[in-house]
């Protein structure tokens, strides 16, 4: 009888759980961008597969622009349902550069869940009398940027020229 080893996929080196709890609270944002800072190189090149830093930084600055532009209004007060379509066209622009082969998947995954809270975030914040539109909405969109430019040092260490 032959046994048969079931190998399993080997684990992100930051779990996307991590990612999604991160938005939420300062501590876990902490935690994975000190994570992701202290990769080893095996892992970090992992992480960022393939991907160009000119591809990412082009990723990187259409999704921070539009954390940047929503923030902006969240300082003022006037977030609304057309932020959320903002940061939708930032989900397309992902899995769009992902389908392309131009961003990683892991990369992309990480990217994709972190924008996922921020609509959340931004639909909470929206509805007439939204909780948080100065409090947890400006927290979430700094923690997510925080996030994307470690996300970035990745990038710029271990990503293709």
């Amino acid at each position: 009888m032959v046994a048969f080893s079931r190998s399993r996929a080997a684990q992100p080196p930051v779990p996307l759980e991590s990612f999604r709890e991160a938005i939420h609270c300062d501590g876990r944002a902490s935690d994975v961008v000190s994570k992701l800072l202290s990769l080893d190189p095996r892992d970090a090149r992992r992480f960022v597969g393939e991907v160009t830093k000119t591809a990412y930084r082009r990723l990187h600055e259409v999704v921070t622009s539009t954390i940047d532009e929503i923030a902006q209004r969240a300082e003022r007060g006037e977030v609304g349902s057309r932020d959320l379509i903002t940061i939708t066209r930032s989900e397309v622009i992902v899995r769009y550069q992902q389908a392309r082969g131009q961003v990683p998947k892991e990369v992309a995954d990480a990217l994709l869940v972190i924008i996922d809270e921020l609509k959340k975030e931004i639909q909470a914040a929206a509805k007439p009398g939204g909780r948080g539109t100065r409090g947890e909405l400006s927290g979430a969109l700094e923690r997510a940027r925080l996030i994307l430019d470690a996300i970035a040092v990745l990038v710029y260490n271990y990503g293709k020229r």
